[in-house]
């Protein structure tokens, strides 16, 4: 129970700067919006409960790509970091 609260506090938690609508396109997506996005996804748990690793994306507009890397966090939510790049196809 406690761990997918964990996840989806994650989700919200990362995705919710995303959610604001666009004023400039009466609530519309825009692409410049679009382009701007990170995703979170793929979230899993450790074997102890204690820790998360998931993975954010985006869009590298200079290199006209997607992009991703691998993050983990404490399952409450603390000490989120960075651990490596992802591949992308």
């Amino acid at each position: 129970m406690f761990q997918k609260r964990a996840l989806l506090a994650l989700l919200v938690l990362l995705c919710l700067p995303q959610l604001t609508p666009a004023e400039d396109n009466h609530g519309k997506l825009s692409l410049d919006l679009y382009l701007e996005w990170e995703t979170a996804g793929n979230p899993r748990i450790s074997p102890d409960g204690t820790q998360i690793i998931y993975t954010r994306g985006w869009i590298d507009k200079v290199n006209d790509r997607r992009r991703s890397s691998i993050w983990i966090m404490n399952a409450d939510g603390s000490k989120n970091r960075y651990l490596t790049d992802g591949s992308s196809p």
